[in-house]
């Protein structure tokens, strides 16, 4: 009652705020501001984001700016801000904020908090909170989308996407486009550049588990067991059998907790663990293959580095509700893009050469990719997701 309290008091405040303050606020900079200077301010919510918001940085380079950056993000834990802050001093920000997401830290308040009324272009990932909240704030602002990974594929388009004229997107692997932003300028973002940034972050935190270069080594990266119907031990026990199944076939295998699993589960005899402070995407390892039941590091591991994922959506049982998640929408995604993992168990790694079984997951990669059409003309995906926007849509007109 007491936090529900809170809540609509910083609510009224706001809508005073942003209404009466915040506006002659905002004509008062308008009229008397240095326009030879560009604030800027970037919305991110850290790790791949931040580093989608360097590259645009590196790769669109104007002269005369001041760039305020926020990381807007629900994890508190002091590992994950100290190595934001890392990346984050790869640019010469001129102030940066960090927002744990919680309770009522939304990031409209961190406008208020921070009198950021002194800003010229807001670029931020498609959050709907975003669109809804801060940019009407700054109508006459140049409003610019760009992603934080695969998990932003698939947006709600919002009535106030008319305010927004572009958006820097990565194309991944030369497939993944986006549902809902059609009517946006893209200017996809260079994937070199990505890895340079990446790179030059991951010396700061190197990988930290030794890869012996002979070895045939395949990653695999847990998943939350809560996204699928089994229960949590036999969950467990599935991914332990194609762990299993892969150390019988002569391939050495590191498992990568899912970041949600406090407590690691017991792996197979012979399976090595990493617990990286980056995500996986991040760092070029000399690994065979990425392997996971439900993940986007499958498809964005092989866009960056070429390093081809398999998945296993096809073969589980995945929580498809008559309430249609983002995550729902992301699997299928998944599902159509990346390779089954059935692919890899049939082969016997003793059989082959480091450099024959690498040539050969390459290219069941390759042809997999090959044979599907664009995203958004993906009529499987298409389906779930206009369900998806269907169902959003109505929510929305119950908010307005």
């Amino acid at each position: 009652m007491k936090k529900g309290l809170i809540f609509y008091i910083n609510w009224i405040l706001f809508q005073i705020y942003s209404k009466i303050i915040f506006k002659i606020e905002r004509c008062l900079y308008k009229k008397f501001r240095n326009k030879k200077i560009k604030r800027r301010i970037f919305l991110s919510s850290g790790n791949i984001s931040l580093i989608n918001v360097l590259t645009i940085i590196k790769q669109f380079p104007e002269k005369n700016t001041e760039d305020i950056l926020v990381i807007d993000t629900l994890s508190s834990k002091k590992e994950f801000i100290d190595i934001n802050l890392k990346a984050a001093s790869l640019h010469k920000f001129k102030k940066i904020i960090i927002n744990i997401h919680t309770g009522n830290n939304k990031p409209y308040f961190v406008i208020m908090k921070h009198n950021l009324f002194k800003i010229d272009e807001i670029y931020a990932h498609p959050k709907l909170d975003y669109i809804r909240f801060i940019q009407p704030m700054f109508p006459e602002c140049k409003y610019i989308l760009f992603d934080e990974g695969i998990g932003s594929l698939i947006e709600i388009p919002h009535p106030n996407n008319k305010y927004i004229s572009e958006a820097k997107f990565m194309k991944y692997n030369n497939k993944l486009d986006r549902f809902g932003w059609e009517n946006l300028q893209i200017n996809n973002l260079n994937t070199d550049i990505f890895k340079e940034l990446s790179t030059n972050l991951t010396k700061l935190c190197p990988f930290d588990l030794q890869i012996d270069n002979e070895a045939k080594t395949v990653v695999f990266c847990g998943a939350y067991w809560q996204q699928f119907s089994m229960g949590k031990n036999e969950f467990y026990k599935y991914q332990n059998s194609i762990m299993k199944k892969l150390l019988d076939n002569g391939f050495d295998v590191i498992y990568k907790p899912h970041p949600r699993d406090i407590v690691h589960p017991e792996l197979p005899c012979g399976v090595k663990i990493i617990n990286n402070r980056l995500p996986l995407e991040l760092y070029n390892i000399d690994v065979l293959a990425i392997i996971s039941l439900a993940s986007s590091v499958s498809l964005q591991m092989y866009h960056y580095w070429n390093i081809p994922g398999f998945a296993d959506i096809c073969n589980i049982d995945i929580k498809i509700k008559n309430n249609i998640q983002n995550g729902d929408v992301i699997q299928s995604v998944i599902g159509e893009y990346t390779p089954n993992i059935a692919k890899l168990l049939e082969i016997n790694a003793n059989n082959y050469t480091k450099e024959n079984l690498k040539n050969m997951l390459n290219k069941i990669m390759e042809n997999t990719l090959a044979l599907k059409p664009m995203l958004n003309q993906n009529n499987n995906v298409k389906f779930l997701y206009d369900k998806y926007l269907k169902q959003e849509e109505m929510k929305f007109g119950k908010q307005r």
